[in-house]
Formats: C-alpha cells, sequence, structure tokens
C-alpha cells in the first residue's frame, strides 16, 4: 500500500497494524512489545484502542535516538545495503551493457533481503540497541557530542599580546615574555574553549593560526517558527495517553 505522498500515515498504519497482528498472534498471557520512533503516526486513538484490545504494548523510542537504539539501523539496514550492493554487481557482470532498471529491483533487492534477514541479526541488533537484554548504560556522553551547537557565539576577545602579559596573574609569568602563553574564550554558556597557544617569539611571518581563524564556522541561520512539542519515549498503548488523546479529539470535535 502506499499514500500519496509518499510517506506512512495513520491509515496505512492502522492497516499494518492488523497485518503485524495477524502474523505476531499476540495474547493475553504473551503480549508483543511493538517500538516505534517518533517520526510515526502512532498518535492515533484508533490505533492504541486497536493495541489495547489484541495485547500489543506500543512504545516510541526518544526522539533523535534512532542511530543508537533503532535495531533496524544498528544491525540491519548497513548488512542489507551492502548486500543488495553485491547483487546489483553480480547482476552487472552476468549482463554486461546493460543497466538495472525498476524491473530489476525487486528481484535483486529479494536475493540481498534472503541472504541477510534472519532471527540471530534480529536478537543481535536489540542487544546492541541497550533494549533486549535492558542496558541503561548503552549511551555515554561523547553520543551526545553530536547534538551540540557547531558554532556557539564566542564574548568579544580583543587583546594585545603585552597587555595580557601585564594584567594576568598567571603563575609563572614573569616580567619578561614567556615562550608560551595559553588563552582562553569563554562562551555564554560557560563553557571555556583553549585556544592555540600563542608563542611570544613570534613575528607576524610565522605566528600560529588555527584552523578556525583562517576558516571560521558558518553561523548557523536560525528561522522563526512554531515552536514544536516536547517529545520524549512514551507508552503509547497505556491508559494516561489513551485519555490525552481522546481529550484531544474531544477538542477537535
Amino acid at each position: 500500500m502506499v499514500s500519496q505522498p509518499g510517506f506512512i500515515n495513520s491509515e496505512l498504519f492502522c492497516h499494518w497494524l492488523v497485518h503485524f497482528k495477524n502474523h505476531s498472534r499476540p495474547i493475553a498471557e504473551n503480549p508483543v512489545l511493538l517500538i516505534l520512533d517518533n517520526h510515526s503516526p502512532h498518535r492515533d486513538l484508533g490505533a492504541v484502542n486497536y493495541c489495547r484490545e489484541n495485547h500489543i504494548d506500543l512504545l516510541s523510542l526518544p526522539p533523535h535516538t534512532s542511530h543508537k537504539m533503532q535495531p533496524l539501523d544498528i544491525g540491519f539496514f548497513g548488512p542489507l545495503k551492502c548486500a543488495y550492493s553485491h547483487e546489483c554487481d553480480k547482476w552487472m557482470i552476468n549482463n554486461p551493457g546493460k543497466v538495472i532498471t525498476q524491473l530489476q529491483v525487486g528481484k535483486l533487492f529479494n536475493a540481498a533481503y534472503i541472504a541477510i534477514a534472519n532471527i540471530e541479526k534480529a536478537i543481535n541488533s536489540f542487544k546492541a540497541s541497550g533494549i533486549s537484554l535492558f542496558n541503561p548504560d548503552k549511551f555515554q556522553d561523547v553520543d551526545f557530542a553530536l547534538s551540540l551547537v557547531t558554532d556557539m557565539p564566542r564574548k568579544q576577545v580583543a587583546v594585545e599580546v603585552h597587555s595580557v602579559i601585564e594584567k594576568s596573574n598567571i603563575e609563572g609569568v614573569e616580567d619578561q615574555s614567556p615562550d608560551i602563553l595559553n588563552l582562553e574564550v569563554e562562551c555564554e554558556d560557560g563553557i571555556v574553549i583553549s585556544s592555540t597557544p600563542f608563542r611570544m617569539v613570534d613575528t607576524p611571518h610565522n605566528m600560529s593560526f588555527t584552523v578556525s581563524d583562517i576558516l571560521p564556522l558558518s553561523t548557523v541561520q536560525k528561522r522563526p517558527r512554531r515552536k514544536s512539542r516536547a517529545q520524549e519515549s512514551e507508552i503509547l498503548s497505556s491508559s494516561p495517553f489513551k485519555n490525552k488523546l481522546e481529550e484531544l479529539e474531544a477538542g477537535k470535535e
């Protein structure tokens, strides 16, 4: 099935839920956990009620974490891409002078999918994402580094080297110019960034410069937009979430 814009919508999602339920066959003694990212059209009252009635626990991932928590992203799409590329290479070798068209995509993808899709890979993907078995220590501070602003506004620092030497109380700085003096720039949020050491014996012809001095980072252009709703991980089939959807539906009516 396909929608007009090509993306999944609430109607297609409900049809897919019926398909999922028929093949997973959840029961009260053995419910099924269905994990969705925050881009899925899960905020549909009909879909939530269907999951509650058919023993499907609906859970959403926290926003901006699919690269670390979505099992498909971690352990399946990468090998599938390599396998599909390999099938395309084989087809090109066996069909010299021809190009791959839409007529061959289904057959090539089917061969790649059969070679990659297996239960062991699915289990390892859930384990690597920290979902099952649950691993709360899966995320480290470095995992959030990419979400930091690339160009932080810095306080204007315009001082001459000699005035820094005279006014600073840095230990070890004497009346004579030291060989090296480290300068630190403090951002508006309190983060201190150490710059490349300035060598006092350098002349304008052999002074050291950082890459950002020569090629500054581009400034992010902020466009005024409507404030989006804060997203978080939620149990979508729970009663509180269902009650919120019912209130929204009542408000629309």
